[in-house]
């Protein structure tokens, strides 16, 4: 039987989401997106889940609401799990009640996951308290948009507290002009905050006499929420919020490297925008050179792992043909870095040796100064560097490489495209070439490189350009504390 679930995605940044919306993205069939969520949400879904925009923008109606409920309908009776994807909160405004009744209507079970609503948080973002003690005792989320010239917004002029109106920009001359004429003190604080809890957000600040003024010189943009009341003049930001919420950190990388590297940037008070995905495929050579060595894995000593997905690749194939992992006994492991250690970890087993630099050059040099010789086997990505082979031919050790995976890209996954002062974070080699190989840069922007590590700076350079940081300390944690650095921001 299925199921429908309408989940409200929030105001606009992926974090904003519920736990539990986040989850349903992850388990659906089929989700059906409104255009004010932050897509980066989506990169949560199974890679065979249906995703259908139905978003609607003023100016630019893609699908009408009935055309939405038909379409809800339909995909339900065709999938057993599907998400409703909804801005902010499904019934703040945004049409979840109608969802709702056309599902009551023909019979389907569905559940209602709460949002946060761009009523309240975008203005809090701002710094602007829709209540405030002593000043504001309440507040009333009003819809500027309608279809009705002879709406009257002066009939809201009478109210206490705190007047919020979503959808409202098209309709700002009507709204303040109405409230004016209606008696409303000219001098009463206005605030006009567009494209909230992005990149792109900007609040205009002003009265109820020059607010539309003030907004039309600022080429305020939609979607924007309009707060009328005493609490909009307050500016409740930290003296870094300018600042820094300007700044976008475009990853080129994993989700699993995403998802760490998002994870220590906001620790450090940074966001991130997940731009560029790459995920990994499996060669089919490779795959047979694998299963080969396992059926001999006694021949050798050393299991040597070049990156974490070279680790969780290889158990995933041992897994796969039923190999018996005891017969790894006597193996001694190394690996590159502290983040395929820790993947190694995962399965049960503990490196031997872990060089202090992250680098494969680096490693080789650690087990020839340790001379520790052995017939080794060695997984690697097919795009990896070859210093570690150069340090162990100069040493005659005896070992067998297989280039397990490549790296390819998800176009579809491509966010925007970098903007001037844009940090573009690159993870991997073959980030670097996903990344130049898909995207022109345009000299104008001049965005900034940000690299996990000298070998990736070095495949930066043979595109002709320099990276701006190099972290040295190879892992998303290491990476994320080198950005803070050098944008001066500090937890």
């Amino acid at each position: 039987m299925s199921k429908v679930y309408i989940v409200g995605a929030g105001p606009g940044h992926k974090d904003l989401i519920t736990v539990r919306g986040r989850e349903l993205i992850g388990m659906a069939d089929a989700i059906l997106y409104d255009s004010l969520i932050d897509n980066s949400l989506l990169d949560n879904a199974r890679d065979d889940c249906l995703l259908i925009n139905v978003g609607k923008r003023m100016g630019s109606h893609s699908m009408k609401q009935e055309e939405i409920n038909g379409l809800l309908i339909r995909t339900a009776k065709s999938y057993r799990t599907v998400v409703r994807l909804k801005g902010g909160d499904p019934f703040v405004f945004g049409r979840g009640g109608e969802e709702a009744m056309a599902l009551i209507g023909e019979g389907i079970d569905f559940e209602l996951i709460p949002g946060v609503s761009s009523a309240i948080a975008v203005p809090e973002h701002a710094g602007i308290p829709v209540t405030h003690r002593g000043i504001a005792r309440s507040f009333h989320v009003i819809t500027g948009h309608t279809m009705d010239d002879e709406t009257d917004f002066g009939r809201y002029a009478g109210l206490d507290g705190t007047l919020v109106f979503l959808m409202g920009l098209s309709n700002l001359y009507r709204i303040t002009g109405d409230l004016l004429k209606a008696g409303m003190d000219p001098e009463t604080p206005a605030a006009v905050i567009s494209c909230g809890y992005s990149e792109d957000e900007y609040t205009v600040q002003g009265t109820l006499s020059d607010i539309t003024r003030a907004s039309d010189i600022a080429e305020i943009k939609t979607p924007s929420v309009i707060v009328i009341g005493e609490t909009a003049g307050y500016r409740l930001k930290s003296r870094t919020f300018e600042f820094f919420r300007k700044r976008r950190f475009l990853t080129v990388g994993t989700d699993r490297f995403y998802e760490h590297f998002s994870s220590e940037m906001a620790r450090l008070g940074l966001r991130t925008s997940h731009w560029l995905r790459i995920q990994t495929e499996i060669i089919p050579e490779g795959r047979i050179n694998l299963e080969r060595a396992l059926n001999s894995i006694e021949e050798f000593e050393w299991l040597i792992f070049a990156s974490g997905n070279a680790v969780r690749l290889f158990f995933e194939i041992a897994d796969e043909i039923r190999f018996d992992r005891r017969r790894l006994g006597r193996i001694r492991f190394a690996v590159i870095g502290e983040a395929t250690q820790a993947a190694l970890n995962e399965y049960g087993y503990y490196a031997d040796i872990v060089p202090g630099v992250y680098t494969g050059k680096a490693l080789a040099e650690r087990l020839v100064k340790e001379k520790q010789a052995g017939p080794a086997l060695i997984i690697r990505a097919e795009s990896g560097s070859d210093e570690m082979f150069d340090v162990l031919d100069g040493s005659h050790w005896d070992y067998e490489k297989v280039i397990l995976y490549r790296a390819v890209i998800n176009k579809e996954k491509i966010r925007e495209a970098p903007r001037r002062d844009d940090h573009i974070v690159l993870a991997s080699a073959s980030g670097v070439r996903a990344f130049l190989e898909t995207r022109d840069i345009d000299e104008d922007s001049a965005p900034r490189f940000a690299c996990i590590g000298s070998s990736t700076a070095e495949e930066l350079r043979k595109y002709g350009y320099e990276a701006d940081i190099i972290a040295e300390t190879h892992t998303a944690r290491g990476l994320a504390e080198k950005l803070s650095e050098a944008v001066g921001c500090h937890p």
